[in-house]
């Protein structure tokens, strides 16, 4: 009965650690920067409103031209908590018209999902978003760190530029294809995420140990 315990509490363990998790933050300060599109012939800049000078201009495309010509500015999150618009990451379309950016959302108390964590964007103005909330199927899989949560694995982002197609999988497994033109999704599969699959094998594991302790016992007491 002893190791039936024992087995029981380990289980437990397994499964408890692909449960919640909280992270601490570390915060680089904001820096205003530029990225180089069509070639170079046109040039977005991305610069904090505190820090717009003659030399890092106020946020939004330009015709990269001396000086710079503006084709339009970004008004939308700009204000975000922790300088999140400034810390995502950013898909263009072709034409640069058109871009989607991807962040992890501040959080005003735990948990909030209401956070936007993808922005899609046509000529600077914000056409459609998705919160945290909208794209989990399951609340509880998210982690949170002390002023954002998680809700994506980033290293499995993809991005055809041909297509205008962006592609994120959820922490719960959830995959997920936008039309960043647009804002629409083009595609929603569910996968099976590695840890359901790791504690469905721990847990058929520690079934057949029962099983086999459960044979052995009934083997003695015949024996007896």
């Amino acid at each position: 009965m002893k190791k039936l315990v024992a087995l029981f509490m380990l289980f437990c363990v397994v499964i408890s650690s692909f449960s919640f998790s909280a992270y601490a933050d570390t915060f680089m300060p904001v820096e205003p920067h530029t990225i180089l599109l069509e070639d170079g012939n046109k040039i977005f800049f991305l610069t904090p409103p505190h820090l717009i000078s003659e030399e890092h201009l106020r946020t939004g495309l330009y015709y990269n031209t001396d000086p710079p010509t503006s084709i339009y500015y970004i008004y939308d999150g700009l204000d975000g908590a922790h300088d999140q618009f400034f810390r995502s990451a950013f898909y263009f379309s072709n034409d640069s018209i058109h871009f989607a950016r991807v962040s992890s959302p501040a959080f005003s108390r735990f948990p909030d999902l209401s956070g936007q964590a993808i922005g899609f964007y046509s000529n600077g103005s914000l056409i459609k978003s998705y919160s945290v909330g909208d794209l989990l199927t399951d609340a509880s899989n998210p982690a949170f760190t002390v002023t954002s949560v998680r809700w994506e694995e980033p290293r499995t982002r993809e991005f055809n530029a041909q297509e205008n197609a962006l592609t994120v999988t959820t922490t719960c497994g959830r995959v997920i294809a936008f039309d960043i033109t647009t804002g629409n999704i083009i595609s929603d599969t569910v996968k099976t995420p590695v840890a359901i699959i790791i504690g469905l094998i721990v847990l058929l594991a520690i079934i057949s140990a029962v099983v086999f302790l459960l044979f052995r016992q009934r083997l003695r007491k015949r024996r007896k």
